[in-house]
């Protein structure tokens, strides 16, 4: 049986390392990896050498789903020795599951349409290179090195070598295209994109975290408190993480201080030497 200390680590860790896989750590969760995915199922090469993005997509697939059951395999270790308190944490988590579970969601339906292009129009693309990051200037992760802006630019070319509905990415004819494709288009585009995401998360647990944490101050239930201090230490490790990263990061990332919420409480903090 895990002790309170173990399954607060464990917190601790399961959430850094999911904040960091969906801030951009693995590129699975951007838009361009995607439509490269679904470009090379149709025969496409991406860049002068080619390269496997589906490989990409499917292992941080994999990453996500781990870092969540590992998450959530904690908060049930909770709410067995500490009924309730599992559920709250989750509660308190809750931005941050929604996000994942939106981004396993896209990557999920990204991999099951690529099978489908593979077996329909496998060869559609064949012979077709597209930039790694777009073509001259444009390299990058931006809108114009996305693969759909690539086929909207050369669509004369694609035209001639007798590629069917050239500016289109998926063809027509693919019932779940147009859901497919709307839900890639909700993806972050650029490294910086998905940190934002990010801010806006970890601003959201923000809030929820002080409310709990003020009702558990108040009420005295010190776990759940001390729970909640996992977290918060959690958001602070992640922001660390995610601001060595520079330029990514648009808009400083906040924390709730536990100490300043006893405070004005009115509750003593043994830190203050109370």
């Amino acid at each position: 049986m895990s002790t309170f200390i173990e399954l607060a680590t464990e917190i601790v860790s399961n959430v850094v390392d999911l904040l960091v896989i969906i801030s951009g750590g693995r590129h699975g969760v951007l838009q361009g990896t995607h439509e490269a995915v679904l470009a090379e199922a149709q025969g496409a090469q991406i860049g002068t050498r080619g390269f496997n993005h589906l490989a990409d997509l499917q292992g941080t697939l994999r990453d996500v789903t781990a870092r969540e059951a590992a998450l959530s395999n904690t908060m049930n270790k909770l709410a067995g020795e500490h009924p309730n308190l599992g559920v709250r944490l989750r509660e308190v988590l809750r931005p941050l599951f929604q996000q994942s579970q939106f981004y396993r969601s896209a990557m999920t339906q990204t991999e099951g349409m690529a099978a489908e292009l593979a077996r329909t129009n496998g060869t559609r693309l064949s012979g077709v290179v597209f930039g790694q990051g777009g073509g001259g200037a444009e390299v990058g992760r931006t809108t114009q090195a996305l693969i759909s802006t690539q086929m909207n630019q050369r669509a004369q070319e694609l035209a001639s070598r007798g590629i069917n509905e050239p500016t289109r990415l998926v063809p027509s004819a693919q019932a779940a295209g147009t859901q497919v494709l709307n839900t890639i288009r909700q993806l972050p585009l650029s490294l910086r994109d998905a940190a934002d995401k990010i801010v806006g998360v970890i601003g959201a647990i923000r809030v929820l975290l002080t409310q709990a944490a003020r009702q558990a101050l108040t009420a005295g239930n010190f776990v759940l408190s001390q729970a909640l201090n996992s977290v918060e230490r959690a958001l602070v490790s992640a922001s660390a993480r995610l601001a060595s990263f520079g330029s990514r990061l648009t808009t400083p990332i906040i924390v709730i201080n536990m100490r300043e919420i006893k405070r004005a409480a009115g509750i003593p903090d043994v830190d203050d030497g109370a």
